[in-house]
């Protein structure tokens, strides 16, 4: 009754990760979801938490990070996704070892 829940479901599983993120430049805040139906989706809080884009990934995602202009996810595959914002689209992905990608960070100068 409050009104800061998102309108619909933004997944059709559970929520792994939610970071809260601000764009550099003043480019608005954006609350970036991972769940488990291996997707990634951008909510815009001035519009009611709508989701203003979805990316694909390639397996669950187990972590979540924003730095900049890019969300890095995690996934239970191994593979690391960097996803440009606010358009979700996929710059690249890197592969790990084949082990989940459990825990990352980042700021500017790095990702670990």
């Amino acid at each position: 009754s409050g009104g800061a829940a998102a309108p619909a479901p933004v997944h059709s599983g559970a929520v792994s990760e939610l970071v809260p993120h601000s764009l550099p430049g003043g480019g608005g805040e954006l609350l970036l979801s991972a769940g488990a139906d291996k997707s990634l989706a951008l909510l815009e809080p001035r519009m009611g938490l709508a989701v203003v884009a979805r990316r694909e990934l390639s397996d669950f995602p187990y972590s979540l990070a924003a730095v900049g202009s890019v969300a890095v996810a995690g996934c239970g595959d191994g593979a690391v996704h960097v996803i440009e914002l606010p358009s979700a689209r996929r710059l690249y992905s890197l592969r790990t070892g084949g082990a989940a990608v459990r825990a990352m960070h980042t700021d500017p100068n790095r990702l670990v």
